[in-house]
């Protein structure tokens, strides 16, 4: 990160009683639709889709895959909030850039159904917005992160993590994997590799 401090604040960590958070995020997530496939992905990147939903129980999910869609990390916590849903999408993509960097994959592509953060975060004009916050924590970590870009993507992208999310024995408990996932999600995961 050559001498930049990326450290900043976890925005989730003021957790109030409420509603429970799914936050997803899946990287090389191929089809859209059985038989229609996303654009390829350039051969030493990752990818991350991210994705939210908000349920009476749940939590945030993260499977990280290379170009070859080998499943590279896996984390699952269970987590506790108010958000609403636009300030729960943003913090899907905060806590994805930070999941990315914390396992070492660079460079990476994140993506997102939400277009109005992407905007947001790529526009840099986010301050007067719900998620300023969170946005300028993102904008700082896009400084210090190398390859590392936002993007929109179709909500058809997303659902195989939309449905990870709300699979009860998926978030279960505070879980994290590397080179490897639980069972659990192994059909969703196997299912959605290029053919």
């Amino acid at each position: 990160m050559r001498g930049c401090s990326c450290a900043g604040t976890d925005p989730h960590t003021d957790q109030r009683d409420g509603h429970l958070v799914f936050l997803g995020l899946s990287v090389r997530v191929h089809a859209l639709e059985r038989g229609k496939f996303l654009e390829p992905l350039e051969h030493g990147f990752f990818k991350i889709n991210c994705d939210v939903a908000i349920d009476s129980s749940g939590g945030r999910i993260f499977v990280i895959r290379d170009a070859s869609s080998f499943v590279m990390a896996f984390c699952s916590q269970v987590m506790e909030a108010t958000f609403d849903a636009q300030v729960a999408e943003t913090v899907a993509i905060y806590i994805g850039i930070l999941f990315g960097r914390d396992c070492g994959l660079a460079p990476y592509v994140l993506k997102s159904d939400v277009k109005v953060g992407v905007n947001w975060i790529n526009g840099r004009n986010h301050l007067n917005s719900v998620s300023g916050i969170i946005l300028s924590h993102i904008s700082s970590l896009m400084t210090c992160l190398d390859g590392m870009t936002i993007k929109h993507v179709p909500r058809l992208a997303n659902q195989v993590i939309h449905r990870l999310v709300k699979n009860p024995l998926v978030i279960a408990k505070d879980t994290y994997w590397i080179e490897d996932y639980p069972q659990c999600i192994s059909r969703a995961v196997e299912t959605n590799k290029p053919r």
